[in-house]
């Protein structure tokens, strides 16, 4: 799994990932339509949402207010999770990639629990996902993060 956190100005993400052993990889991306992304769960599940999210158009996308009617979506199994960032505004995407807009902290995966405590006491989103590797085993390594 991963921890992704958001503020309500910065979103992080934590890169570890396990196979055999543990990896280092990037789990958070800014893209040129404007949209930040991090996702959880299987990486290619991930992969997947990421190479949608690309094709977006972000006007389209974030004006929509029945995101039922985005373009056809991928299949994705349960266990994805994610959250995307467009126009200072953070939204949680499952699934179904039909989004739900976020309050000002949030965070999902593995170490959410860790990480929504942090920022309970005042920490930022990459100070919260490190905070959420001390204690959750499948967060860890590099943190990642973007500003809005």
């Amino acid at each position: 799994m991963t921890t992704i956190a958001w503020d309500g100005r910065t979103l992080a993400a934590d890169s570890l990932i396990q196979g055999n052993r543990f990896y280092n990889v990037q789990k958070i991306w800014k893209f040129d339509n404007g949209l930040i992304f991090a996702g959880s769960g299987e990486r290619q599940n991930c992969m997947i949402v990421k190479a949608y999210l690309e094709e977006l158009d972000r006007e389209r996308f974030i004006n929509k207010t029945d995101f039922s009617r985005l373009p056809t979506k991928p299949t994705i199994p349960n266990d994805f999770s994610g959250i995307i960032v467009v126009n200072k505004k953070a939204y949680r995407i499952e699934n179904l990639i039909q989004p739900w807009e976020l309050p000002s902290q949030f965070a999902c995966g593995s170490g959410c629990d860790f990480a929504t405590a942090a920022m309970a006491l005042g920490k930022t989103a990459p100070e919260a996902v490190l905070f959420a590797s001390r204690f959750d085993l499948y967060t860890g390594n590099d943190v990642t993060f973007f500003d809005v």
